[in-house]
């Protein structure tokens, strides 16, 4: 009977505590290596630690569900005077936090969409080499570039670029970029990739072979990574090695001519 039982018949049933997802959140401060700026480019966001399960018996850490991530952000937003590159995206991961910082290492670079159309042109013949180096400290990347041929001085013939046997030679003009590349560590990778130095090299170099204009590194993908302990990483940002090269002010779309 209602007068018996010491519930309340009135309420059908009690609503559901209402809590907003963000609050439980962590932020991170992603930091990036030399010679990028010292300050924040960007958060990223993990969920706190509950508690423990029965079926769970090791409590994962905030910390560790943010190592690993793979970051990207266009070279404008991490260093100074840097607009004319805005094109470039940088590709960063996460391999240790300090407090609420999250120390970020390289882990690639490629090319904005708009950008890769505008090196694309019809009645010339796209062709990419791909050479796969080994830096000081142990990486291993493999880098990607587009020559764009040279227009000629008469009009009567349309600029094309060379098929095979062609493109092996072509290939093997860039094998100076190994020689560069194995004298290098992470940091300075990120100086002669996110500047034009290695790219004039390699038009030097491929100009002997065929009339290029120039040579566009469209991708670096990194194959392999040596293991970075705190000191290696501490090294990387170090603010004396942020002296990234003013970029010249010309316009970021593809060559013109």
């Amino acid at each position: 009977a209602q007068g018996k039982n010491k519930k309340n018949f009135n309420k059908k049933g009690q609503k559901k505590k209402v809590t907003d997802p963000l609050s439980r959140k962590e932020w991170f401060q992603l930091r990036a290596p030399a010679p990028f700026q010292p300050e924040s480019f960007g958060y990223t966001c993990a969920n706190r630690t509950q508690g423990l399960s029965k079926q769970i018996f090791i409590l994962e850490k905030v910390e560790d569900q943010v190592k690993g991530r793979v970051v990207t952000s266009n070279q404008a937003d991490l260093a100074k005077n840097q607009d004319p590159f805005a094109w470039r995206k940088i590709k960063l991961i996460v391999d240790d936090t300090r407090g609420r910082d999250a120390l970020t290492s390289f882990y690639g670079v490629d090319m904005t969409r708009d950008q890769l159309s505008a090196l694309i042109k019809k009645r010339k013949t796209l062709i990419e080499a791909i050479q796969d180096c080994k830096s000081q400290d142990g990486y291993v990347i493999r880098v990607f570039v587009m020559p764009s041929p040279r227009n000629p001085k008469t009009k009567r013939r349309k600029p094309t670029m060379p098929l095979l046997p062609n493109k092996n030679k072509l290939e093997e003009g860039l094998t100076k970029l190994s020689q560069v590349i194995a004298k290098a560590n992470a940091t300075q990778l990120l100086s002669l990739f996110t500047s034009e130095t290695i790219e004039k090299k390699i038009t030097k170099e491929v100009s002997a072979i065929y009339p290029v204009k120039s040579v566009r590194v469209r991708k670096i993908k990194v194959i392999q990574r040596p293991k970075i302990d705190a000191t290696k990483l501490a090294e990387m940002h170090e603010n004396d090695k942020r002296n990234l090269s003013k970029a010249e002010g010309r316009k970021p779309k593809g060559e013109r001519g």
